[in-house]
């Protein structure tokens, strides 16, 4: 329409600077945790008084299935025929070849997250917002949709690096350098275990040094 100035739709220009998406990232980790809070406040509720979970090989097999299948552990616990979030970690410790398998699931349930990394960078169905000639609007970039998308690639690229060492990243800002003989070790691909294990190991280390031994 001649003479008529163009407008943008709303949101169509919107950016994130790096405390912003820091503050994003802030969110969503406070409702990950207040949402994994009133699920284990729920679950315990219900766990009240239970017997001990009766395992058998169809149940341990359907749990594997769908962990390596994508589905969080704390989504298949909730359901009342499968074993509580504890009670999977108790089999763990006292069954090796249970942990094993869970491993081996887990590290599945990473190459699926991949591979979702994958499909999400390539949908650029929602990358512009569609104008409205009629309206001298032009079509622009829909900054929102591309951030989002890339929050949700950057937080399952994480995960697929936690559960299978194939998809971490190379050592970097988390690699430990030791002088004169030098480690570097990538800390993103340890467990919470080894991580302890690994920061009591600097610390004895630290205070040796420090007593001159």
């Amino acid at each position: 329409m001649a003479g008529k100035k163009a407008t943008k739709p709303a949101g169509a220009e919107k950016t994130f600077s790096r405390e912003e998406w820091g503050e994003e990232q802030n969110r969503e980790e406070t409702r990950t945790w207040t949402t994994i809070k009133e699920r284990a406040s729920d679950l315990a509720v219900r766990l009240r008084g239970r017997p001990p979970y009766p395992w058998t090989t169809e149940k341990e097999d359907e749990l594997l299935n769908r962990i390596a299948n994508g589905q969080s552990l704390a989504s298949i616990c909730e359901a009342d025929d499968m074993p509580s979030p504890s009670a999977v970690f108790r089999r763990m410790e006292r069954d090796d070849a249970f942990r094993e398998r869970y491993y081996r699931a887990r590290e599945q349930q990473g190459a699926l997250l991949f591979d979702q990394c994958l499909q999400i960078a390539d949908d650029d169905s929602a990358d512009v917002l569609p104008g409205d000639a009629s309206q001298g609007i032009e079509p622009t970039v829909n900054h929102a949709a591309i951030a989002r998308a890339k929050l949700r690639i950057e937080t399952r690229f994480r995960m697929a690096g936690k559960y299978n060492v194939r998809f971490a990243e190379k050592a970097g800002a988390d690699a430990v350098t030791v002088n004169h003989n030098t480690l570097q070790i990538d800390a993103r691909t340890m467990d919470v275990d080894q991580r302890e294990q690994l920061r009591a190991m600097l610390i004895a280390a630290r205070d040796t040094t420090g007593r001159g031994d």
